[in-house]
């Protein structure tokens, strides 16, 4: 049966599987718990069975026997259309799928012949109608669970009843994280509206906090922190060059139109605080050469900013894979061997050959918290285990040159095991509020340097009021 699909009148008919059988698909349906499906093909504008976000589309249920049992109106909100391998188990929570592999099957059985891993296919991502007086906004995405209001950075806003434009950096766990107190410093300076709310959320909510943002007027952008940077990229509208190189985006921002936008400061803000603390060892960031540890999203930043910058890395992870990935983007973006990627057992024959050593784990909460980065790092913790690692730490710092920086980006209430063990054999520190600092009032300018710039307010200006917010 060919099923129409006309602009003027769109349709989303949906039949039992296999994969999905009736008594699965009929109670989702009436408690509207399905607000997302896929299609075959790039479902467009230009596909004759094409979808348009912000258009009305009618959803038929039948059972088995083509008998129509439900029928309801919706409002597409979102179409997106990539290769089957493409699309990430996290993109799969409004739909009825637990797995891409049942997305394949489902396909397959309805197309009547196997769906490769690599055609294009649509995730149509809708609402339903008779909930639009009530649309979720970021109240509701508190009520429900979705998202709470982050406790431990200081004077984070947490009226959210109000009018007050908001910025809204999300992050997967609770830390002392130095964005709201700067943020809302520079507003209540320059006397503006705007309130700054870190929010805590489980990253496999993405898609509906995105479109709740998209929705909510208040929202003028944000942040994408731990947890956030990468999976956060392919649900915004547009991404900077740079970022989407990176494969992560750390600021978000709502233009006029209601698109949301990407880009990542994180890896510019690290490498001015990099060069600035290369300086006070008569050293250039240009031809340094850096060691990093870690691949993550914060990792991938400030490896692209770094070797922007002229560094040379070596980049070693407890995942070998991920650093060599990392090594071979970056080769391929600069067309030039500027990383080298692999495991950490490598790490004490590529030591003394490292100007600036570099800790780019960015877990908010995490066991290796216990552990130096430059040592033995086994799992699970225990006494044992922690000894251990401050011996081999002890170990491969001991002839290292003292003029050598050990940084650490992550951001806790005390020094790090590594900062602390590195301060005291006489080495130069750095952590992560410099970088925080840098790429706030970046991410800072960006949103709002439009708005600014009139008023006669400057970056430096921007610069000073987050410095002595951030305790610098």
């Amino acid at each position: 049966m060919d099923i129409p699909n006309h602009h003027e009148h769109p349709e989303l008919w949906f039949r039992p599987s296999p994969v999905l059988p009736f008594p699965v698909l009929f109670p989702l349906f009436e408690k509207e718990k399905i607000t997302a499906t896929f299609r075959l093909g790039k479902r467009d504008h230009m596909h004759p069975k094409g979808y348009i976000p912000g258009t009305e589309a009618a959803v038929h249920l039948y059972d088995d026997a083509w008998q129509e049992k439900l029928r309801t109106n919706v409002r597409v909100e979102k179409v997106v259309s990539k290769s089957l391998n493409a699309f990430v188990k996290a993109e799969l929570e409004d739909t009825a799928y637990h797995s891409i592999e049942s997305v394949q099957q489902d396909l397959s059985f309805f197309e009547k012949r196997p769906i490769a891993s690599d055609e294009m296919i649509s995730l149509v991502i809708f609402s339903y109608l008779n909930h639009r007086e009530q649309p979720m906004n970021i109240e509701t995405l508190v009520q429900k669970g979705i998202a709470r209001i982050a406790e431990l950075p200081p004077n984070n806003w947490r009226e959210i009843g109000g009018d007050a434009p908001l910025t809204i950096p999300l992050i997967a766990e609770e830390y002392p994280a130095k964005t709201a107190v700067m943020w809302n410093a520079a507003y209540t300076k320059f006397d503006m509206p705007d309130r700054n709310m870190m929010v805590v959320a489980d990253s496999k909510n993405v898609a509906r906090i995105v479109e709740t943002f998209r929705a909510d007027p208040r929202y003028r952008g944000g942040g994408a922190g731990v947890g956030f940077k990468e999976v956060i990229l392919p649900h915004l509208d547009e991404v900077t060059p740079l970022a989407k190189a990176m494969g992560a985006v750390n600021i978000i921002k709502k233009d006029v139109r209601g698109r949301l936008l990407g880009d990542n400061t994180d890896g510019e803000g690290y490498a001015q605080s990099l060069e600035q603390a290369l300086v006070k060892g008569s050293k250039s960031l240009k031809g340094a050469r850096v060691l990093i540890l870690g691949a993550g999203g914060s990792g991938r930043a400030i490896a692209f900013a770094l070797a922007n910058k002229g560094a040379q890395l070596t980049i070693l992870n407890r995942t070998e894979s991920k650093a060599r990935e990392l090594a071979s983007t970056l080769n391929d973006y600069f067309k030039n061997a500027v990383a080298f990627g692999g495991g950490r057992i490598l790490l004490p024959s590529v030591l003394d050959k490292a100007d600036a050593i570099v800790s780019v784990i960015d877990d908010a909460v995490s066991p290796l918290d216990a552990y130096s980065t430059l040592g033995d790092m086994a799992l699970p913790v225990t006494e044992e285990s922690i000894v251990r690692n401050y011996e081999t730490t002890e170990r491969l710092l001991a002839d290292l040159d003292r003029r050598v920086v050990i940084s650490d980006i992550r951001i806790r209430k005390e020094p790090t095991t590594m900062l602390s063990q590195a301060k005291a054999l006489g080495f130069h520190t750095l952590d992560g509020i410099p970088m925080v600092v840098n790429q706030g009032v970046a991410a800072f300018w960006w949103l709002y340097h439009a708005q600014l710039t009139p008023l006669g307010v400057s970056q430096a200006d921007v610069e000073q009021v987050m410095r002595e917010a951030a305790g610098l």
